[in-house]
């Protein structure tokens, strides 16, 4: 039994059909993968912003020169992406071991209709000690009971971590150099 099409369409009114339906369904998914993919390379830029922030914070660097640093970098990154509505970066809990920064943007033009979206990152980091050198450290003590005068010495201390995030201290060595002793026998 032969295939037959319903009265008034021929072969080429199922195509013109086709067409009409399935093309504008396919161009605008096509474009909304367009705007996804410009989407997730500004998160992507965002939240590397973020992290980088974070790290130089941490590192010393100043809270108004880690914005500038995130605004200019993100502003290189973003050149082909449309017009920035709106950048926020703050800054909390900077100091010399921990730093958490978030930034925020309204990108207009990233989707074709309606309001901008809001896209964040947040970076956080913390200083991962590294322990100093070793340094030599002068020493004083009083002679044994019943005698006068005073040992001195320089004693070895050398650096350590605690763990990975704590900041470094010191701990004395058994090695000493440079005794000289003044007690009398008293």
């Amino acid at each position: 039994m032969a295939h037959r099409l319903p009265p008034g369409l021929d072969d080429g009114g199922w195509v013109a059909m086709f067409a009409g339906v399935v093309m504008p369904a396919a161009v605008l998914c096509a474009l909304g993968v367009m705007d996804l993919g410009r989407f997730v390379a500004l998160r992507d830029s965002v939240q590397a912003a973020a992290d980088s922030g974070a790290r130089e914070a941490v590192r010393g660097l100043a809270e108004e020169a880690v914005k500038q640093r995130i605004r200019a970098s993100l502003e290189a990154q973003a050149a082909g992406l449309g017009q920035w509505e709106s950048l926020t970066v703050s800054l909390s809990d900077a100091d010399a071991t921990f730093a958490t920064v978030e930034v925020s943007v309204s990108f207009a033009g990233l989707l074709p209709y309606g309001s901008a979206p809001m896209v964040i990152g947040q970076g956080r980091a913390r200083a991962f000690c590294v322990p100093p050198a070793s340094r030599w450290v002068p020493v004083t003590e009083a002679c044994s009971e019943g005698q006068s005068g005073s040992v001195s010495y320089e004693q070895e201390e050398e650096g350590f971590c605690s763990s990975p995030t704590s900041a470094p201290g010191w701990r004395a060595t058994q090695n000493r150099q440079n005794t000289v002793s003044t007690c009398d026998g008293g």
